[in-house]
């Protein structure tokens, strides 16, 4: 990360936890993340463009692709705690089941 970056998000940083004791708390809070996500984004972004190995590059790509698609879908990101074990666990059976039929369709196209 270059200086000038690094002293921007210090100063986000900085500021957000000043204003985490105030009433202007949630707004700076917000504003907070969405400097620190624009920072860190941009020094991914970065560091990214210089990885060898596109495959993985895609795939990682893909990841965050579908990770907002599912955060603007269900306002949720992987780290929430309000599904059970088991829930989480028919979750990916479904999509495994899903998998198979793909799988599945395709086949019958090569044949």
């Amino acid at each position: 990360m270059k200086d000038k970056s690094k002293k921007a998000l210090s100063k986000v940083l900085l500021a957000y936890e000043k204003s985490k004791f105030t009433d202007t708390w949630w707004m700076s809070k917000n504003q907070a993340e969405c400097d620190i996500d624009y920072f860190l984004a941009k020094y991914i972004k970065k560091t990214k463009t210089n990885m060898k190995d596109k495959i993985v590059k895609s795939v990682i790509d893909k990841y965050e692709q579908r990770s907002e698609v599912g955060i603007k879908k269900y306002n949720k990101t992987m780290e929430r705690d309000d599904l059970s074990l088991d829930e989480w666990l028919t979750h990916l059976q479904e999509e495994l089941m899903d998998a198979t039929l793909y799988i599945e369709k395709l086949k019958t196209e090569i044949k």
